[in-house]
């Protein structure tokens, strides 16, 4: 008895040893699972509510640039009531599109600083701005100045906010008094509108104070310059609306924290799930003096994103391995006390064969069955009365098995037991069983030996299901595990686990990478064996507070990076790692590099400090832009007029005034129709610009009809005008007429610069008169040099005739040399007198050109050889350089282009005491027919200066006041070699400096011959 009870014992010991070590093993894969989970859901959420913090932070700003573009209108129109008109603020807020650029805004309005003995004065200017029944309305009456909305846009759905006391409710008060003394934009506690009273949402107002200067004055002196407040009104719907891009993944809501301990809600999300088991991550914004806490909530669809594998399922695979080994292990167990109580109790079999699980089949040592107990008929599905008396092996061993079961037969009868082996067997219907079988020998006393046998058959067809789903589930446990260390090993960020004495336990390749190790070295490593003594030693620290306390902390540190060879910045979360009995067994931490977004941070930071400077600079170049514009209108000539699209007059400048002998005040608004003659606009409407008949929609429709006519000459625009002034007279104008367009390209209105023709038209005449007479004193001018030219020639001729013949005779020396110089002198009155009528034929238009063929080479030769005996006289050696591709045969006008080089050669010789002088001719450009010239003639005289050289080509210029006295001549050579040059369509240009000579380059086309 006692060794059964020994073995019940061990049968229920060891598998339930082992299902309780699978119990723990399942819970703490669970705990371990969920921690993970935790974490990467709380780094998930975190994301996701630093994103939403992000977005809220842009569209703050957004507004920001909103009220600050509604600021800069109230700045420019000025600190009067007067000057700012519902007008103005309209056309900055059509310029704007508030509702499409600034979704959230309910409306951009001005409210204007009222002291109470002023209240009269502010409501009676504006009734006449067009408010007749305006009051100021308060919440509650304050001895304060009143904060009166004066202008709101959109005005639509808004109008009831006009005339309201902003300053009459406490908590607005105090926002305009922290904006004022700010001079930044600073934001209310959730307020109720007065123009929406019945609208059961939140509301914020944005304040941004306007004072007298342009820019902020100092502190000292802003509550005295603020004359108003503008501000932005925020719907928090709105303003809330499409935050969540991850289709439903998360709910949002919004309270005001500015008190301590009296949150006050902005706005929740209607998906927002009520209780305590939803996972919430909050962030709190500084937002222009109040403090915003954003949360974020995930809904369920947060954590099906994740593909989180839960805990129960991870604790299920191993519970379920764990207890399909008990199971096997008890079998086993079982099996083996079986086959002992067999041999100790064989006597009692019978009662146990009836009531046993497994198939018991008594049979000879042969097969022929004996006994077949209950379970046998239920394993193969033959009754006793069946299969008692048939073979066993017959029955249901397959034809495959017979084999080896007649081995087992041969073992039984040699009184051998049989140990249990899987195999198979067939049931009543074929159908293969797989069973665990076992045959033991039955001794017969009589027999003497074996009398026969017992085959034991388990049904294995459970089991089997069993060790095949603890596979399944060893396998799925182990590509878990797999899948998580890959996990771990391939997250960029590093992840690390310590044990309670803080040893690394778990290190992954990014922190390995950051520490300098290879992360096989790390396990079992504390901080001291790695990092510098100081901060290993904080690190050490906090952890051992982490664990301790239980809490989970975020902390950002510095540390230098191994993989980037620099310190770099890094945002961890540590939190503890808790056995499922909830007691703390170490500690996990995510770290991520954060180097690149505090840089961009600090940028950010600095471009928002750089921000009020920007928008003050911009404002004042506004201002500036305004009033240089306001003086260009003011001071111009012309008259510049503005219209609407019903060319009713929006602006009429002071030359307007004058030119149209009417004030601004009284042209405003009305139509500039009236500056027309009626009968010509409608006859002549069509040849007006086409963009102005374009947008003619609102003119009147006699009007529009007359410029759909077809015009009679088309494209013409018709810009002379008869207009008509306020006192009847008429004019005639030059009118420009174009459409003014606003910032985006629209067509808002027309625009119309006049200017009168009839002081234009008497300068033209006068101009003209003057320009007959010039013309007939010019050409009078010319005629008389002509004639007088022609009549010096006479007695010159003489002269020089008479004084040749003379010096032919023999005379005394002085007398001689009278008569030379009488011969010198009376050949340079003759070249005078032929330059002085070529200038005033060519000035007179009475010099023609010939175009006659000519050989370019003869002519170049004889020119030089009428210089040559100057040259040599002087010892100056006289070149020609003609090249090689100058055609033979050109046509062209030969006695002005030998006056030119005659010109310019004697020119040469004359400032040229020693060197040389060269005439060099090359081909620029050719084709078959035309071929352009250069002729450079180049020299070694004395040189030109370049201020000289500006104005030697002018008459009667000589580079230098001494030249006549040195050399001779009247300074009219060049200029007639340069109206020549003009007349054949050439160029001349010089290259001079003094002391190296000069080169006169001349570029003339002539036809090739």
């Amino acid at each position: 008895m006692n060794i059964t009870g020994l073995h019940n014992r061990s049968v229920l010991l060891w598998p339930a040893a082992v299902v309780l070590t699978g119990c723990l093993a399942a819970a703490l894969g669970a705990w371990w699972q969920d921690r993970s989970n935790q974490a990467v859901a709380a780094e998930q959420l975190q994301a996701l509510a630093l994103r939403a913090q992000e977005r809220m932070i842009r569209r703050m700003r957004l507004y920001e640039f909103g009220l600050r573009g509604a600021h800069g209108a109230v700045i420019v129109a000025g600190n009067d009531v007067e000057s700012l008109s519902r007008e103005q603020f309209q056309r900055f807020a059509r310029s704007q599109d508030v509702r499409r650029q600034y979704p959230g805004v309910v409306a951009f309005a001005f409210a204007r600083r009222v002291p109470p003995a002023a209240e009269d004065d502010f409501l009676a200017r504006m009734r006449q701005e067009g408010f007749a029944d305006i009051r100021i309305r308060q919440n509650q009456p304050h001895a304060g100045d009143r904060f009166v909305v004066q202008c709101i846009e959109p005005f639509e759905g808004n109008a009831a906010a006009v005339g309201h006391d902003i300053a009459s409710e406490a908590r607005r008060r105090e926002t305009i008094g922290q904006a004022i003394r700010s001079a930044q934009p600073r934001l209310t506690a959730p307020v109720r509108l007065v123009q929406t009273p019945n609208d059961p949402h939140q509301f914020v107002l944005l304040y941004l104070a306007a004072y007298r200067s342009v820019a902020p004055p100092e502190p000292a002196q802003r509550d005295a310059q603020a004359f108003g407040v503008v501000t932005a009104s925020l719907s928090m719907p709105e303003l809330m609306r499409d935050l969540d891009d991850e289709d439903e993944a998360y709910a949002v809501a919004l309270a005001d924290v500015t008190e301590p301990g009296t949150p006050q809600p902005l706005y929740t999300e209607p998906a927002w799930l009520a209780g305590d088991t939803a996972r919430v991550q909050g962030v709190v914004l500084d937002l222009y003096g109040r403090h915003w806490q954003l949360l974020v909530q995930a809904l369920p669809a947060f954590e099906q994103r994740l593909n989180l594998r839960r805990p129960a399922t991870v604790a299920s695979a191993v519970a379920l391995s764990s207890l399909l080994t008990a199971l096997l292990l008890g079998a086993r167990l079982r099996a083996s006390q079986r086959e002992h109580t067999i041999q100790l109790q064989r006597a009692q079999m019978a009662a146990v064969v009836d009531t046993a699980h497994d198939a018991i089949v008594l049979h000879t040592p042969q097969g022929d069955i004996l006994s077949w107990n209950p379970a046998a008929e239920r394993l193969l599905g033959w009754t006793a009365a069946e299969a008692v008396g048939r073979n066993f092996v017959e029955l249901a061993v397959p034809p495959a098995h017979r084999a080896q079961t007649q081995a087992v037969l041969a073992r039984v009868q040699r009184g051998e037991e049989v140990p249990p082996f899987d195999t198979v067997r067939l049931d009543k219907h074929g159908a293969a069983v797989p069973v665990l079988l076992s045959v033991s020998p039955v001794l017969s006393a009589s027999a003497g030996g074996v009398g026969g046998a017992a085959t034991i058959l388990r049904d294995m067809r459970v089991q089997q299901a069993a060790q095949q789903q603890l596979r399944q589930s060893e396998s799925q446990a182990r590509h878990t595990a797999a899948l998580l260390e890959q996990l771990i090993e391939s997250a960029p960020d590093p992840i690390w686990t310590k044990d309670t004495a803080g040893r690394w336990v778990v290190v992954n390749s990014a922190a390995a990478a950051v520490l300098g190790r290879p992360r096989q070295e790390l396990a079992g490593l504390r901080d001291r064996d790695l990092l510098p003594a100081e901060f290993a030693e904080k690190v050490e620290a906090q952890d051992r507070l982490i664990m301790g306390e239980g809490r989970t902390v975020r902390i950002e540190e510095t540390l230098l990076d191994a993989s980037h060879g620099q310190p770099r910045v890094f945002s961890s979360i540590k939190a503890p790692v808790r056995a499922p009995d909830g007691q703390i067994v170490g500690m996990l931490g995510i770290a991520r590099d954060v180097t690149e977004r505090k840089a961009a941070e600090a940028r950010l930071a600095g471009l928002n400090a750089t921000l009020e400077e920007q928008v003050r600079e911009r404002t004042a170049q506004l201002q500036e832009t305004i009033e240089r514009e306001q003086a260009i209108l003011s001071s111009a000539a012309s008259a510049i007029i503005a219209t609407d699209l019903a060319a009713q007059v929006t602006s009429f400048n002071p030359a307007a005034e004058r030119m149209l002998r009417l004030r601004e005040v009284q042209a405003l608004g009305h139509s500039a129709l009236a500056f027309f003659d009626a009968a010509e606009l409608l006859e002549h409407a069509a040849e007006l610009p086409q963009e102005v008949r374009d947008n003619a929609q609102a003119l009147p429709p006699q009007l529009r009809e007359a410029m759909r006519r077809e015009p009679a000459q088309p494209g013409k625009v018709r810009t002379e005008w008869t207009l008509v002034r306020a006192d009847g007279t008429r004019f005639p104008g030059l009118l420009t007429i174009s459409a003014l367009r606003d910032g985006r390209g629209q067509v808002v209105g027309l625009l119309g610069v006049l200017t009168d023709l009839g002081e234009r038209r008497a300068l033209e005449e006068q101009l003209r008169q003057r320009s007959i007479q010039a013309e007939a004193a010019s050409r009078a001018k010319s005629a008389f040099l002509t004639h007088m030219s022609h009549e010096l020639r006479t007695p010159l001729n003489a002269v020089i005739g008479l004084s040749q013949l003379l010096r032919q005779r023999r005379l005394p020396e002085d007398v001689g040399r009278f008569v030379g110089h009488i011969h010198d002198a009376g050949e340079q009155l003759l070249a005078l007198v032929s330059d002085v009528l070529d200038l005033s034929r060519i000035e007179a238009g009475e010099m023609h050109l010939e175009a006659a063929p000519f050989e370019p080479l003869p002519l170049l030769g004889a020119v030089l050889s009428l210089l040559k005996p100057q040259a040599d006289a002087k010892g100056i050696a006289l070149v020609a350089d003609v090249a090689p591709d100058v055609p033979q045969r050109l046509v062209g006008d030969t006695l002005r282009l030998r006056q030119v080089l005659l010109n310019l050669l004697s020119n040469a010789v004359k400032f040229t005491s020693s060197g040389s002088v060269t005439l060099r001719v090359v081909a620029l450009a050719r084709d078959a027919h035309m071929v352009l010239l250069r002729l450079d003639v180049i020299d070694t005289g004395i040189g030109i200066t370049a201020e000289q050289q500006q104005r030697i080509f002018e008459p009667f210029a000589q580079a230098d006041s001494t030249i006549t006295r040195r050399f001779g001549g009247s300074g009219l050579g060049l200029s007639i070699v340069q109206r020549l040059v003009d007349m054949m369509d050439g160029t001349i240009g010089v290259d001079s400096q003094p002391s190296r000579g000069s080169t006169f380059s001349v570029k003339l086309p002539f036809l090739v011959a």
